[in-house]
């Protein structure tokens, strides 16, 4: 739909190499109808979008007409396929233009190590990597005396998620949540799998609650990460 979006409407997309780049979609309007020659689509969206109180009524009587007709049981229905176990979807954060999404998440074995995830740029020094309970959202914080579960962390058994203690919940990077662990010496840098950048930390250690993201490789400190082993 998103009239007039060749000109106005903006949105962020993951380009291999370059990151997340502010894009026009470049889209026309959506003039389909049905009949043809009635309403067109765009139109009939544009009215929801002004009169919420419009579409529910619509809404409504359309949703208890289709209760009334049922089914039929020779029509066969048939369930349909499985897109749901060992998936979890983060919600959406539309403020900080978040691509948290969906992912497959990967088992943890029982014996799997307990460790913080901790950065090299000094400004982050004292703080690990930790999944925020209050926000919902990842991020550094103060390393916590007595450990606490929301800032510990398990690799999953393909090597590639970051399993969080707490919620059994994959790190979560702008969509990216397998990664590949690239070892220097000390410290090692996290590739991600989705999009081929590294997780940067640059803006978190400018500002206190800002997230990390993903960018391209820099070596700088703001991408080097080590192991607190617990």
């Amino acid at each position: 739909y998103m009239a007039n979006t060749k000109s106005k409407a903006w949105s962020y997309v993951d380009v291999p190499g370059k990151g997340h780049v502010v894009m026009a979609p470049e889209c026309e309007k959506q003039k389909l109808a049905e009949p043809v020659g009635s309403e067109p689509t765009y139109k009939i969206f544009e009215e929801y979008a002004a009169d919420q109180t419009a579409w529910l009524d619509d809404f409504t009587d359309a949703f208890e007409k289709m209760m009334r007709n049922g089914y039929q049981e020779t029509n066969h229905l048939q369930d349909g396929p499985d897109v749901h176990t060992n998936v979890d979807c983060d919600i959406q954060d539309i403020k900080r233009h978040s691509t948290n999404g969906c992912y497959i998440k990967d088992d943890v074995a029982a014996d799997s190590p307990k460790f913080l995830l901790a950065s090299k740029h000094k400004k982050l020094k004292g703080k690990v990597f930790e999944y925020n309970l209050d926000t919902g959202s990842y991020g550094f914080g103060k390393q916590a005396n007595p450990q606490a579960d929301n800032q510990i962390w398990q690799l999953s058994k393909s090597g590639q998620q970051f399993v969080n203690v707490a919620t059994g919940k994959s790190l979560s990077v702008q969509g990216s949540t397998n990664f590949e662990i690239e070892e220097k010496g000390d410290y090692f840098f996290l590739k991600s799998k989705f999009n081929g950048l590294y997780v940067d930390c640059k803006m978190a250690a400018k500002k206190q609650g800002s997230p990390c993201r993903t960018w391209n490789r820099n070596g700088g400190v703001s991408q080097r990460f080590y192991r607190i082993d617990i």
